[in-house]
C-alpha cells in the first residue's frame, strides 16, 4: 500500500514539475547543444513477470506519444547522415533482445504511427528459440521443482528457492554474481545452475522472434546485431571468442536477411576498450547503455562512435522519463 501511494505522489510530482516549465527549459538547453536521446526498450507486455517486469502496452504507447509531441522520430541511420544542426530535437527508438512481444505489442503501434524502429538481435536466441540467458535463468528458477540451488558465490553456497519470494531474490542475486565472472567461468557456473533446475523450461508469454518473422518484416524494421549469446563482452578474455561473438552475429543476420548489418549493441551495456576495438573492425558504429544523450557533434570520433549512449527505459511514467532523459535526476545523483 505504501509503495502504491509513493508511486502516485511521484507521478503527481513530475507532472506538476513539468507544467512549471522546468522540463521545457532543460530540453531547450539540450537542444541548443544538439543533444538527442536514444530510447532503449526490451519487453512490452501486459503479462506479469515479477522477475523482470515488462513495460505495459499502455505505458509504452503513452511514452511514445509523449516523446513524439516533444521530438521528431527518425531512423537510427540518420544519426550518421545528418549534421548536428539538422538532427537536434530528434529522438530514436530501439529495442534489444528480439522478444516476440515486441512484434505483437509494440511494432503494430509503431508501424501504424509511422515511427521507425531498430531491433538488435541476439542470433543464438533466434536460432534456438531460447531467450537470452538472464531471462532463461529466471524461467528455470521460477519453475524449478527443487527447493534449493547449490553453487559457489562469495557469500552463499546454498540458495533457497522454496517459495516465490526466495526464488525472485535468488534469481536476482545469481544474475548479479554471474555478470561478474570471467566468460569461461560464467559458462561453467551457469550450466551448473541450469542442470539443477532443469533446462527445458519455457514460458509461452516470454518467447523470441524466429527467422521467418524477422525476414518477413525486414523492410519495415531495421535489424542489427546484438552478439550471438548475449554475453558480458568485457568479461571475455579469449580474443577468438570475443571476435566470434561480435563478428559472426552480424554475418548470421546478413546471411538470413541478405542485407548489410552496420551496427551492434553491447549486451547489458558491457564493453571495454578491447570490445570497442573489435567492434570497430566489423561495424560502422556500436551502442552502449550509458544513460546519456547522444552528442552528434562527436559522432565521427572513433571512441565515441563505438560506445554511443542510450537510455534504458525503466520508467513507466512518460513525465519522469522526460526529466530523466533531460538530466534532472543527475542533479540528485540518480
Amino acid at each position: 500500500m505504501r509503495s502504491q501511494v509513493y508511486l502516485i505522489f511521484r507521478k503527481i510530482f513530475f507532472r506538476l514539475l513539468f507544467f512549471t516549465g522546468i522540463g521545457r527549459l532543460l530540453k531547450y538547453v539540450n537542444d541548443r547543444k544538439s543533444l538527442v536521446p536514444i530510447l532503449l526498450f526490451h519487453r512490452v507486455s501486459d503479462h506479469p513477470d515479477p522477475y523482470w517486469p515488462p513495460l505495459s502496452i499502455d505505458s509504452f504507447k503513452k511514452i511514445v506519444r509523449f516523446f513524439g509531441n516533444k521530438y521528431k522520430y527518425r531512423k537510427l541511420s540518420d544519426l550518421f547522415q545528418a549534421d548536428a544542426g539538422n538532427i537536434k530535437n530528434t529522438c530514436f527508438i530501439v529495442f534489444d533482445d528480439a522478444y516476440k512481444d515486441f512484434l505483437e505489442n509494440a511494432f503494430p503501434f509503431l508501424n501504424d504511427s509511422k515511427i521507425p524502429v531498430t531491433m538488435f538481435v541476439p542470433t543464438e536466441s533466434v536460432d534456438t528459440g531460447k531467450p537470452i540467458w538472464t531471462t532463461w535463468l529466471n524461467m528455470c528458477i521460477e519453475q524449478a521443482s527443487v527447493k534449493q540451488i547449490e553453487c559457489i558465490t562469495e557469500a552463499v553456497k546454498l540458495h533457497d528457492i522454496s517459495n516465490e519470494g526466495s526464488k525472485i531474490v535468488t534469481a536476482k542475486r545469481l544474475t548479479a554474481w554471474l555478470k561478474t565472472l570471467p566468460h569461461k567461468k560464467f559458462k561453467e557456473e551457469f550450466r551448473k545452475i541450469i542442470n539443477q533446475t532443469g533446462e527445458n523450461i519455457y514460458r509461452k508469454d516470454i518467447s523470441v522472434m524466429n527467422w521467418n518473422e524477422i525476414i518477413s518484416t525486414k523492410s519495415l524494421i531495421d535489424y542489427q546485431s546484438h552478439t550471438i549469446t548475449h554475453p558480458m563482452l568485457e568479461n571475455i578474455d579469449e580474443e577468438d571468442v570475443l571476435s566470434k561473438e561480435i563478428k559472426e552475429s552480424g554475418s548470421i543476420i546478413e546471411k538470413n536477411l541478405g542485407i548489410p548489418i552496420k551496427y551492434i549493441s553491447y549486451p547489458i551495456g558491457s564493453y571495454s576498450k578491447k570490445v570497442t576495438t573489435e567492434a570497430s573492425k566489423q561495424y560502422e558504429a556500436a551502442f552502449a547503455v550509458d544513460g546519456k544523450l547522444v552528442n552528434p557533434k562527436k559522432i565521427n570520433d572513433t571512441d565515441y562512435r563505438y560506445s554511443i549512449p542510450r537510455f534504458n527505459v525503466s520508467d513507466s511514467d512518460p513525465y519522469e522519463l522526460f526529466f530523466r532523459v533531460n538530466g534532472f535526476h543527475k542533479f540528485f545523483g540518480r
